[in-house]
């Protein structure tokens, strides 16, 4: 979404062009919360523009108020936009799962407040209060404000008919929820979003697992996240194959299977 409502699913139909020429299916992830663009938090169109939670000392990362009215409508109108551009595109039957991401680097938190050497991230700004006020990490707060607004938005996501409400109730496409955090337990998911996918461990990292990184390095495949950006430039392909063979490469299928699950993962439908 390079401006205010101008969205740009160019790249989305290019990786679905590149699976249906090898009988690919597509995993897409819609990075949010710190990977949205930065327009968001600027006047326009008689708006104020979203509060930040936290940026960096030079602002080339901000964490969204997660709790703005404007930022949510903003977060709902982009899925739909994409739900429509897969519709009309008829991109649906290169379609396998669609996984909200709507945490930090898209893992179920507000914000990574420490680096991987237990170092703080270089915020310059952090709205504390705030951070309680959601349940964030690095505060002492009971809120359950975090979980409440990821569930609801995966139930929005299924369930919504200007969402992904039809494949997903007829099967033809599964939501993918990340198990790395607290809000989706399995009880929750059966009772709430049955037949849904649950991801979890190493299998959250994309195709980190069993050294998928590194086989799909091998094949110089790109990111599978599609990012919320101003940026609307493509990502680099494979020339050969297409990067979407990824699905292939996540999950380990034969590579002249046609991906018709997630074997290995839990489906919490009895």
């Amino acid at each position: 979404e390079p401006t205010r409502g101008a969205y740009n699913w160019s790249t989305l139909a290019l990786a679905a062009g590149r699976a249906r020429l090898v009988r690919g299916k597509l995993m897409v992830l819609l990075w949010t919360g710190q990977d949205s663009p930065h327009w968001l938090y600027g006047p326009g169109l008689g708006h104020s523009g979203v509060p930040m939670l936290a940026h960096n000392t030079d602002s080339s990362i901000v964490v969204p108020d997660y709790t703005s009215a404007t930022y949510q409508r903003r977060l709902h109108a982009v899925h739909a936009s994409m739900a429509l551009a897969i519709r009309s595109l008829a991109l649906g039957p290169q379609m396998m799962a669609i996984q909200p991401c709507l945490g930090s680097t898209g893992d179920d938190t507000p914000i990574h407040v420490t680096s991987g050497n237990g170092i703080g991230t270089n915020y310059s700004f952090i709205n504390r209060t705030l951070l309680a006020e959601i349940g964030g990490p690095g505060s002492s707060s009971n809120s359950t404000w975090w979980v409440t607004f990821s569930r609801d938005f995966a139930i929005w996501l299924a369930t919504n008919s200007s969402a992904f409400a039809e494949p997903v109730a007829s099967r033809e496409l599964v939501l993918l929820l990340n198990g790395q955090g607290v809000s989706f337990p399995f009880t929750w998911i059966a009772a709430n979003l049955p037949g849904s996918f649950l991801k979890f461990g190493q299998t959250g990292h994309e195709y980190q697992s069993n050294y998928e990184r590194f086989r799909c390095a091998q094949d110089r495949c790109a990111n599978c996240a599609v990012r919320w950006t101003h940026d609307a430039a493509p990502r680099p392909w494979h020339e050969r194959r297409g990067v979407w063979q990824l699905a292939r490469l996540l999950w380990m299928l034969p590579p002249t299977a046609r991906p018709r699950g997630f074997p290995g993962l839990v489906e919490t439908r009895q």
